[in-house]
């Protein structure tokens, strides 16, 4: 049975599609129906081309919408939704957060008030936990590396008290081991470092590109 909040619902879902559509440029018409029930679901039904929408999510319409039409978006650009191939097999979860934030940015002042209470899209929980934990394992291996260098000059020039037990050479064989871990551990540090770039501005690159496709396919 509808309610009065499917109203919002679909008021939002159509603002999704009508700002997808214009800026991949694909007709309105080809975008999945949206489908409204009762509980808290979010669902890409691809063999029917439907979105299903838990009303529990009411609050979220709009990130959670953005989100699902946008990974119908990418399959439809790589020609999977056509050959009934799963929209999971094609489409990161990135890009359906970029959706979102795309969707944000292309409404009014006052649209985002009514269609975003909660403000600017953020990253979802899950990747802004994995980019948290990535930060800490850096620090922490940072810390590990400048007390291992210290730790290997002590014991290049024996200087540490074990010197007077292990001898200068044991220990100078100890500091040139530590010295070739620590340089494993650097470059581990590095790509970590890596890994840790912005996320949006990976995923900015990423919609750049899926767009410039998109023109390229429709000229």
């Amino acid at each position: 049975m509808a309610r009065k909040s499917d109203n919002f619902i679909k008021q939002a879902y159509s603002k999704v599609v009508e700002i997808m559509s214009g800026e991949f440029r694909l007709d309105k018409k080809d975008f999945p129906k949206l489908k409204i029930v009762d509980g808290d679901i979010r669902a890409y039904d691809h063999t029917n081309n439907i979105i299903i929408f838990g009303r529990e999510k009411q609050s979220h319409a709009i990130e959670v919408l953005s989100e699902e039409v946008g990974h119908y978006v990418r399959a439809k650009l790589r020609g999977a939704a056509e050959k009934g191939i799963s929209v999971d097999e094609t489409s990161p979860k990135e890009f359906g957060f970029q959706a979102s934030l795309m969707v944000y940015e292309k409404m009014a002042p006052d649209e985002r008030q009514k269609f975003f209470p909660h403000g600017r899209p953020t990253l979802l929980e899950h990747y802004e936990t994995r980019k948290k934990v990535r930060k800490i394992t850096e620090n922490a291996l940072g810390i590990l590396i400048i007390a291992g260098f210290i730790t290997a000059l002590f014991l290049l020039t024996g200087n540490l008290t074990g010197y007077l037990i292990a001898g200068y050479e044991i220990q100078s064989a100890y500091g040139f081991v530590l010295l070739i871990i620590l340089v494993i551990l650097g470059a581990i540090w590095i790509w970590l470092k890596h890994q840790n770039l912005d996320e949006s501005k990976k995923l900015e690159k990423q919609i750049s590109s899926i767009k410039s496709n998109s023109d390229a396919s429709t000229m």
